[in-house]
């Protein structure tokens, strides 16, 4: 299948979409028969065995970034499947690409406060996904990743569900992706 992750943030930028961009992409990599592409801003991205970027760069104008992702995302049109990671730098052009795009495709609602705070067209965007995308929200099923503390040991067991739970939450996302 090829998936395309569409997300305003990767590491190395920080942030709780930046860790879950990468987890994510790392996870659907690991399944056979998947091709993944990854479509987000910044220069530079860690990068993921079995992953491809497209990194669109920050230190131009707003209206530029916007064009080239624009670009950028409607070049990913044939995918089999795209997943949203929500944030106006990413809903916007997939809003208005999206008659354009793979009918299949995740919308990702990981900012529920943002989405909750928008007002006006800001707050149209996110419901205009959700009416065209299958809706999930990572905070409902993704715990975190344990930490590893040198002194003690390795937390096997924390490790295992945590490696459980990523792995339904990608099987979750795979069937959402599915033809009906």
């Amino acid at each position: 299948m090829r998936i395309t992750v569409i997300t305003p943030l990767f590491p190395p930028d920080v942030g709780g979409a930046a860790v879950y961009a990468k987890e994510l992409a790392t996870h659907l990599a690991l399944q056979a028969g998947n091709t993944v592409t990854c479509l987000h801003y910044g220069q530079l991205p860690e990068t993921v065995p079995g992953v491809t970027y497209i990194s669109i760069p920050k230190d131009v104008t707003r209206i530029k970034r916007l064009v080239r992702f624009g670009r950028a995302l409607y070049a990913q049109r044939h995918s089999d499947a795209l997943i949203i990671l929500n944030g106006p730098s990413v809903d916007v052009p997939t809003v208005l690409l999206s008659p354009l795009l793979p009918k299949r495709g995740i919308y990702l609602e990981s900012d529920q406060d943002a989405v909750t705070a928008s007002r006006g067209f800001y707050k149209l965007i996110p419901y205009l996904l959700k009416k065209r995308f299958q809706t999930l929200r990572p905070s409902d099923t993704i715990i975190y990743r344990p930490i590893i503390h040198p002194l003690h040991d390795y937390p096997t067991a924390a490790r295992s569900t945590y490696d459980q739970a990523w792995t339904q939450h990608v099987t979750d996302i795979k069937n959402l992706c599915q033809p009906n």
